[in-house]
């Protein structure tokens, strides 16, 4: 007696779990849209995680390389809405792991103009003192 078929995908369920994964769909939702024409049915976890081993593993970095291609394409041009830029720059920051290059170009936040206090070392032990005392220094320091 024979069992079942083994799975085979379609191009088209492997272009699916690629954009899926790149949208960033959790594998285990992944399953309910790869059926699997014998039973009609969602393939497994176990099942998708075998046949699509290569989907699963490339499809961010392929998105991401799509989207950082675009960006220098249109960075290269004076043709495109700035919104598009800013679409891509927000894909590669939560999506891609793009971080800001240089914190010099980034202005620190605005401080209020708040006095010190303590205005020298003196006051600073006393005020250390005071804390200790009043606490008790093994709760405090032990």
């Amino acid at each position: 007696m024979a069992g079942r078929k083994r799975f085979e995908p379609t191009e088209h369920q492997r272009e699916l779990v690629k954009a899926l994964l790149a949208f960033g769909v959790p594998l285990a939702n992944v399953c309910r849209f790869v059926l699997n024409p014998q039973t009609g049915r969602p393939v497994s976890y176990n099942v998708l995680a075998r046949v699509f081993r290569n989907e699963i593993a490339t499809a961010v970095d392929h998105a991401n390389y799509t989207i950082a291609k675009n960006l220098y394409r249109i960075a290269s041009k004076d043709s495109d809405a700035p919104q598009v830029v800013q679409a891509a720059i927000f894909w590669l920051r939560t999506r891609g792991g793009w971080k800001v290059a240089d914190a010099a170009t980034v202005p620190p936040p605005a401080q209020p103009d708040t006095p010190a206090m303590v205005d020298n070392e003196e006051n600073a032990r006393a005020i250390v003192e005071d804390v200790l005392n009043r606490y008790g220094r093994k709760r405090l320091t032990g």
